[in-house]
């Protein structure tokens, strides 16, 4: 394992970090918060992306000089860090550009089995993320307030695995506990209307739960039609 308050390599120089009141934010998530997300889970790449504003005024997310850890063996997950670091994602609502963009946009998060079937436009870095065999991923935006109008997002932690089972909903809850402590919090999809979500055992369990979470994820979203695929 290895933490570390990452420095990148062509992502911009001069840009100036916003959104973060405090100098220890780095660390807590560093020391704290990653660290946490890491005890049950192995061959994964966990990373910050913060807002940023660049020396010509454009927003963007970055991860380069921001905290992150690699748990696991080979270079693979090294070097998709080092390749992240080159990336700076359009930030304004006018043009979201990949997965933390939308995260911190959306306020919430996005998850994949493989980022290896994205588009290059829906995942910019995917060319690095098949050369470096990446499979699941999910990005969490870091909140402060709960009320409406008080929300303000920091920023975004990802989690980026070399196999295509990650469980989301336990590191939803982990990143949710640990940002707690500091008087942060994540959005825990898997809490939505009174609904949570655990691991079903039964058929019968899974499709009742399946049938209520997208009535609620309609109703939420205003959707006229969703339906869920199961193997």
């Amino acid at each position: 394992m290895s933490w570390e308050e990452g420095r990148g390599m062509r992502a911009e120089e001069d840009c100036t970090f916003g959104n973060v009141d405090s100098d220890k934010l780095p660390e807590i998530l560093g020391r704290e918060v990653l660290t946490d997300l890491i005890k049950n889970i192995d061959d994964v790449l966990i990373q910050v992306w913060f807002p940023c504003t660049d020396a010509d005024g454009n927003q963007t997310l970055q991860t380069r000089r921001a905290p992150y850890v690699i748990m696991g063996s080979g270079d693979e997950l090294a070097k998709y860090r080092i390749a992240s670091t080159e990336f700076a994602f359009s930030n304004c609502r006018e043009r979201v550009e990949g997965m933390p963009s939308r995260v911190f946009q959306s306020q919430r998060p996005e998850m994949t089995p493989n980022v290896q079937l994205y588009t290059s436009t829906e995942y910019p870095r995917v060319v690095h993320a098949r050369s470096c065999r990446m499979g699941a991923s999910i990005a969490m935006p870091i909140i402060r307030g709960f009320g409406q109008g008080t929300r303000e997002v920091f920023g975004v932690v990802e989690v980026a695995a070399k196999s295509q089972h990650l469980d989301f909903t336990l590191l939803m809850g982990q990143l949710c506990l640990s940002l707690s402590r500091f008087g942060m919090h994540s959005e825990d999809i898997t809490r939505v209307g009174g609904l949570e979500l655990y691991r079903i055992a039964d058929a019968d369990s899974l499709h009742r739960a399946a049938a209520r979470l997208l009535a609620v994820v309609g109703m939420e979203n205003n959707l006229a039609f969703a339906q869920a695929w199961h193997s």
